[in-house]
């Protein structure tokens, strides 16, 4: 049995991969390897996510959980003037995802660590999550709820799913927290959704 890739450490052998995707109108190449989520290809969840993000000069970003870093690295290329900060409890996606900054030419904040705990007394304009649905709804759950502690006024908590995988549940419960969800995005059975915090 395979090692899940919510867990600090793998002992899995490391095997390197590199791959390359067109995020946000632009080109990037990510470095990637056993134990980390959707090693071969930038899923499509991720890849919503990603595109359909609505950001604005001078955000102050969370990428909550994330792996080799695709979401906030190209958040951070494509707005030079926004501050990006990354986290994931696995230590090999963090080492990965410094490594890909670098690899891309962007300066982010990456950090190790379970859910909010690196980032347990800061305050973000936007969290993003795809969130770690085989680690267990009761995880994804809390990352929705503790979210709400850790962004500004008008903050916005965006979450990409299956609607008919967990993205039903994860939209009823966004909606539970934050008294409000919309729909910003939908495609291949995935869809983006988006709470603001008031």
């Amino acid at each position: 049995m395979s090692e899940h890739y919510y867990a600090r450490k793998h002992k899995t052998a490391f095997t390197r991969s590199l791959i390359h995707a067109h995020l946000r109108g632009a080109d990037f190449v990510f470095e990637t390897g056993a134990g980390t989520f959707s090693k071969t290809r930038i899923d499509k969840g991720t890849q919503l996510l990603i595109d359909e993000f609505i950001v604005t000069p001078g955000m102050r970003i969370l990428d909550l959980g994330c792996g080799y870093g695709p979401a906030g690295i190209a958040i951070k290329k494509t707005c030079s003037q926004c501050t990006v900060v990354l986290t994931d409890v696995n230590k090999r996606a963090v080492t990965l995802t410094k490594k890909n900054a670098a690899l891309n030419g962007v300066e982010v904040d990456v950090r190790s660590g379970d859910s909010y705990e690196p980032v347990k007394d800061e305050f973000f304009d936007a969290i993003l999550l795809n969130p770690p649905q085989t680690a267990g709804r009761e995880l994804c759950n809390q990352m929705i709820e503790h979210g709400k502690a850790r962004l500004d006024t008008d903050g916005e908590f965006w979450l990409v799913a299956r609607h008919n995988v967990g993205g039903r549940m994860f939209e009823q419960k966004m909606e539970e927290v934050y008294g409000n969800v919309e729909t910003i995005a939908r495609q291949s059975g995935y869809r983006v959704y988006r709470s603001k915090k008031t």
